[in-house]
């Protein structure tokens, strides 16, 4: 997903009283007591050479899944910097170009980080902040969010930038669908109350090429990483990004 904000006066003059921060936590997985954190995030920042000047923020998070999300959220982000540290190798106005990125990561992860991220992968989104726009992009489901104050009684509004490509949106699921890929909710034993309970939707595919009863579902439609679900018909589980814009005036 692709969408940017223009209002160069706010934004600039903004810029110099900007805080940056961040902070993650890991997340719990039944049965596994030392789980790894596998986010993973950056901010890169480029000082303003004028007054006219907005400068350049380029920030990412990066959300790890499977045994070795870790290794795959940390990859993403150290070649991410190389890839949009130029801004010129992102345009505002070309899709492809942001797409280009996701595909050269995939690519690397199926040449360079197997067996690591055969069943393992990350969901990404960047938010780059160039010239008074505010541009995101994503993959997966981490929603990146414009907060904003009312002008009538100066209470925060939340503005979703980007899209959760998740398997319960309806056109996503006949994406996967028409790729050949599975989508449904398996049953799942409580481990609290050792109740039978139906588990969120997910995009099931086989882990182990020698045994078919060998299953991963993942509570997303798009990645980067997950090299086995990818290849079910390549295009199921796709790294490309949807592509929207929206003015300020639109918001």
């Amino acid at each position: 997903m692709f969408r940017f904000f223009c209002d160069k006066k706010k934004v600039v003059a903004a810029a110099p009283k900007c805080n940056h921060g961040s902070i993650t936590v890991a997340g719990y997985k039944h049965g596994s007591q030392n789980w790894i954190n596998q986010d993973s995030s950056f901010l890169v920042e480029s000082i303003p050479s004028n007054k006219h000047d907005g400068g350049h923020i380029l920030a990412g998070v990066m959300d790890g899944h499977g045994e070795n999300g870790h290794l795959i959220s940390g990859y993403c982000k150290s070649r991410l910097i190389t890839l949009l540290a130029d801004s010129s190798s992102v345009s505002p106005s070309d899709r492809h170009s942001v797409e280009a990125v996701f595909e050269t990561l995939q690519t690397e992860i199926e040449n360079e980080m197997l067996p690591a991220g055969s069943t393992s992968g990350t969901t990404m989104t960047i938010i780059r902040i160039v010239n008074g726009c505010v541009q995101a992009f994503n993959v997966g489901d981490s929603p990146a969010y414009l907060a904003r104050r009312k002008e009538v009684n100066g209470d925060l509004e939340l503005i979703q930038l980007t899209f959760d490509f998740k398997p319960e949106d309806e056109s996503e699921n006949r994406r996967v669908n028409s790729a050949g890929g599975q989508i449904y909710a398996k049953p799942v034993v409580n481990g609290e109350s050792n109740e039978i309970e139906v588990g969120p939707m997910r995009v099931w595919y086989e882990s182990d090429t020698t045994d078919e009863t060998k299953m991963i579902g993942l509570a997303m439609t798009r990645s980067i990483g997950d090299v086995l679900a990818h290849k079910v018909r390549k295009s199921s589980i796709s790294a490309s990004s949807s592509f929207a814009t929206c003015s300020n005036r639109d918001v």
